[in-house]
């Protein structure tokens, strides 16, 4: 049995903010994808749906 890691998907329009909470949150074990803004999340969430958004 494949153990799926949870996803957050990370999404800031500043680049130190975004990249500085997704190596926070991928350091907790979980899966992290980013987005620098809500176009972009929805383009991500089209093929990688996550579980928690964080804004």
């Amino acid at each position: 049995m494949v153990e799926h890691k949870a996803r957050v998907l990370v999404v800031d329009d500043e680049e130190n903010q975004r990249r500085g909470l997704s190596s926070l949150i991928s350091a907790w074990g979980y899966e992290v994808r980013q987005a620098e803004n809500g176009a972009k999340a929805l383009e991500v969430m089209d093929t990688w749906p996550a579980q928690l958004v964080v804004l």
